[in-house]
Order: structure tokens, then C-alpha cells, then sequence
């Protein structure tokens, strides 16, 4: 975080901050991609329901006016080009989702929006990529994004020989619900991340 916002890291309250990443931590460490996956399960994606999701993503993003942080115009374009996960902005982006989780510059909001669990990689989490403590699994910027449940996953993750036949989201099963995503390449440099 000191990378993304320097001169706000040593002005914040650093026992929230400590709280908020020990609790994402203990439920990262929870977290793991749904039993059915390695055998090829496949949960019912209605046609009916697929659509809907395809439409939701095409909407607006509308900011509202009183927020607690408004992120500047570089972020915001950027959030605005990724149309898989106008979901979870529109959630980060919503004034009481901002006073629930502390939201109230730019380090903060960076910091709440790189460690919700759709922009966790699952099979990075269950391959046990991560070693150190405190490592993220952090989705690679080009992901492929669930249309039914929005959890993103590395492309790279799901070419593994174990995965690459599995068709289906790790996380909500659906079948042919994962599509290729490259605008978080955007929104990760908006944010000042270092290339991955």
C-alpha cells in the first residue's frame, strides 16, 4: 500500500487498518475453491439468468454524490473500462459500503478494493502459491471473470494440466460462465501496482 498511496500511509489509523487485514486474512485462510471443481461438477446457469448478468454489466456505473472518497478521474476511468466487475464497483463505490469497511481516501479504498474475495485467485489460494503469511493471492490483470458469481481467476492458474479440461467457475460451478478479462490491467496501474 505504501507504493499506491506514500503520502497518505503514515496518516491513517493503523489498528483499523491492522484489524481490516487480519480478518480478511483469517477468512482468506478459510477460503477454498468448492469441492465439486477437481471432479468436473457443473451447478445449473439458466439461460434466463445469464442474460440478465450480460445486461447488468452493459449498465452505467452512477457515482453517487455523496460518497465518502471519490477515486480521481485516472482510477475512475479505469473502473469504468471494467465492465466484468461493474458489480463490485458499484459496491465499493456505494456510500454505506464505504462507512461499513473505513473507506476514506485513496489508500483506504485501494486497500478494501484489492483484497475483496472476487479479485482473490482461487486456484493460486489452493495450489498453495502463497507461502509467506501475509502474501495475497491477488488475480493476475488477465483473468478470467465468472459471469454468474464475479470471482476472477488467473488465465495462467486455469492452464494447468489438472484444470485446463474443467470448464466450469471454481467457485460457483457454473458451466461456461468464464470469460476472458483484461481491463484490470487498467485499474491495477490507476492504483500505481507494480506490473505483475
Amino acid at each position: 500500500m505504501n507504493q499506491v498511496a506514500p503520502r497518505l500511509f503514515y496518516d491513517t489509523d493503523m489498528a483499523k487498518r491492522n484489524d481490516y487485514l487480519i480478518t480478511f486474512r483469517a477468512v482468506l485462510m478459510l477460503w477454498r475453491v468448492h469441492p465439486g471443481f477437481w471432479e468436473g461438477v457443473e451447478v445449473p446457469y439458466p439461460k434466463s439468468k445469464k442474460l440478465k448478468d450480460t445486461k447488468e454489466f452493459n449498465e452505467a456505473l452512477d457515482i453517487p454524490e455523496n460518497l465518502v472518497y471519490k477515486p480521481g478521474k485516472k482510477l475512475l476511468r479505469a473502473i469504468h473500462d471494467d465492465r466484468m466487475n461493474m458489480r463490485i464497483w458499484r459496491r465499493l463505490l456505494s456510500r454505506k459500503y464505504q462507512l461499513e469497511t473505513n473507506i476514506h481516501d485513496l489508500m483506504s479504498f485501494c486497500e478494501v478494493a484489492l483484497t475483496q474475495l472476487e479479485f482473490q485467485c482461487l486456484l493460486c489460494r489452493s495450489s498453495q502459491r502463497i507461502k509467506a503469511p501475509f502474501d495475497i493471492p491477488l488475480v493476475h490483470p488477465n483473468a478470467l471473470h465468472c459471469l454468474r458469481c464475479d470471482y476472477n481467476i488467473c488465465s495462467s492458474c486455469n492452464q494447468t494440466p489438472k484444470s485446463r479440461a474443467i470448464k466450469t467457475c471454481p467457485n460457483c460451478l457454473a458451466p461456461n460462465a468464464l470469460f476472458s478479462s483484461t481491463t484490470l490491467e487498467g485499474v491495477f496501474a490507476a492504483m500505481n501496482l507494480p506490473r505483475r
